[in-house]
């Protein structure tokens, strides 16, 4: 019988197919980059503690060798988890319970196992973690062997003979070791044990087995965030680093490099090139938008790059960029409040946290609850089409083929917006300009990009807009007809461009004007409205009276 929980696994990794595997991927990998920084650090730390050294500088020659070594152990571990279903690890972790007359239940598949596709996105996170898991265990082994080595005073052959009997794991200092690193593989992965909240989440799940459907994985973002939290100023009070050893000293060099790190992302908050969650506003959210701004990224150059695969750091990048905007929001009234702005830091640092793709099914179950009536035909659409086979890649390719952002309503149009040739059916985003809304990049990009990079735009007109602090909703598609005739979709998306196109022109005219040019900024901004009320008046005037002969000429092609 098949179990809800893998079916759970394979609808979040069907939502968003490759690119959501990609963000796996990259985030070990990332992770893994930046794991000899704080190594170094830690050195620095136990020097300057004057402790007995646990972390040395001179161990990254050994410990790059580990990582050749691990890397090669790592393709095997992750060719036999595809075929078989079951990581080498948690294999013999099967066998051990089953000599002790316990019984470790394996991960439950669909029937036809690798043949069949459904199975396909839980082998593959599988098998990655075992790759990246045996990189990082012998990355430490290596390091932890040559660190024993020179703490007993050895050089030469016996040091080399010593490093090379530790590693072997035959001796009990050796087994310890290898112990030590296991548990290091182990967190780099973000699978440690959990804490009591979590564990309590995952008890749940277990008794209750629909709660798969929303969150199909608590391990590894509850450990995401606690190692984030131990990456920042916050990691000084926290148990990893008041830890003795190695682990310990480690621990405390996390927390002097997120200290650092702080600073540094407090500065680009401040200097608009970070972002959090952003506005609530639909007008203000759509205006950054369209200026090639997006959530929870950092601006490099005239690029947005989101940050949400830099993990642990991303935890801390959201909180500063998120205190920052709730801060900015609160100063912004007239009686500023210290706890609203506390809250306001909170919750978007939530939002930001559920737009990672592992937490998307409950992202999704949030979004249904709290405007069913605007989205639970879309996340009931984006839980059916979990169903497709091979989904994930399905999406990929419809991507590539179709670089216009689609709309979506219902479950109908939500599948079909993920199906190459169908996704043409469903109607576009338009902008408040009346433009039609596309990814950037070619079909490469569109199809497999895990950072969601986009350029920033500049439009003059969305520049005064901003200057001015005037904001322009997206077009409205509701239009009063007589006799209460309801319009089709394709009739709504015209009305859209045609309103949003007529406020362009109507600005542009007024921009360029020389009486407007004269005018301070608060009768600019009076001019403005006026010009947009205008506008919006007489589209909606000639609209009504073409109705007879939609879709009109002069809409613009989609």
């Amino acid at each position: 019988m098949l179990s809800p929980a893998p079916l759970g696994q394979s609808l979040l990794m069907g939502e968003a197919g490759p690119p959501k595997q990609h963000e796996h991927q990259f985030g070990h990998l990332g992770y893994m980059v930046r794991r000899d920084t704080p190594r170094a650090v830690a050195a620095a730390v136990t020097a300057v503690r004057g402790t007995p050294r646990t972390v040395r500088l001179e161990e990254l020659p050994s410990q790059a060798v580990g990582a050749v070594a691990g890397l090669e152990r790592g393709f095997r571990d992750f060719a036999f988890t595809m075929r078989h279903g079951m990581t080498p690890g948690a294999l013999s972790r099967g066998v051990e319970a089953g000599e002790l007359g316990k019984f470790d239940v394996p991960r439950v598949e669909f029937a036809g196992g690798a043949l069949n596709p459904f199975n396909v996105p839980g082998r593959l996170l599988n098998a990655t973690d075992a790759l990246f898991r045996s990189i990082a265990r012998n990355m430490e082994l290596y390091g932890l062997a040559h660190a024993q080595a020179k703490a007993e005073g050895l050089t030469g052959p016996r040091f080399l003979q010593r490093v090379a009997d530790l590693r072997s794991g035959q001796s009990a200092e050796g087994a310890a070791l290898g112990q030590q690193a296991d548990t290091f593989a182990t967190r780099s992965v973000f699978q440690e044990q959990t804490g009591p909240f979590a564990s309590w989440l995952r008890l749940g799940a277990q008794r209750f087995p629909a709660l798969s459907f929303v969150i199909p994985f608590i391990k590894t973002p509850a450990n995401i965030l606690r190692q984030g939290l131990e990456f920042s100023p916050a990691g000084a009070v926290m148990q990893a680093a008041r830890q003795e050893g190695r682990a310990g000293r480690q621990a405390q060099a996390r927390v002097v490099l997120g200290t650092g790190a702080a600073g540094a992302l407090a500065y680009f908050a401040a200097t608009g090139r970070l972002s959090g969650d952003g506005p609530r506003d639909r007008a203000q959210r759509a205006a950054l938008m369209e200026n090639g701004w997006r959530p929870n990224s950092v601006r490099i150059g005239d690029t947005w790059v989101s940050y949400s695969l830099f993990q642990p750091v991303s935890v801390q990048a959201a909180i500063i960029a998120n205190a920052y905007e709730g801060w900015q929001e609160q100063g912004a009234k007239a009686d500023p409040s210290t706890l609203d702005a506390i809250g306001q830091t909170f919750f978007r640092s939530i939002n930001s946290f559920l737009s990672q793709s592992f937490l998307s099914g409950l992202s999704d179950f949030l979004e249904a609850v709290a405007d069913p009536d605007r989205s639970l035909g879309r996340v009931a659409g984006r839980t059916a089409s979990g169903f497709i086979p091979l989904t994930g890649a399905v999406r990929t390719v419809q991507q590539a083929a179709d670089p216009v952002v689609r709309q979506p309503q219902g479950i109908a149009e939500t599948i079909a917006g993920g199906i190459p040739g169908l996704s043409e059916s469903v109607e576009p985003r338009i902008s408040r300009f009346g433009d039609v809304v596309t990814r950037d990049g070619g079909p490469v990009r569109r199809a497999a990009d895990p950072f969601n990079v986009s350029g920033v735009q500049a439009d003059p007109i969305a520049q005064e807009l901003a200057r001015l602090g005037l904001d322009v909703d997206v077009p409205s598609d509701r239009l009063a007809v007589p006799g209460g005739q309801a319009l089709t979709r394709e009739q709504e998306t015209a009305v859209k461009q045609r309103r949003g196109q007529a406020v362009r022109t109507v600005l542009e005219r007024v921009m360029q004007s020389v009486a407007y040019q004269r005018l301070g900024d608060e009768g600019k901004v009076a001019v403005l409205e006026r010009a947009i009320s205008r506008a919006r008046t007489r589209t909606s005037e000639r609209l009504r009276v073409e109705l007879r002969q939609w879709p009109p000429a002069s809409a613009a092609a989609r």
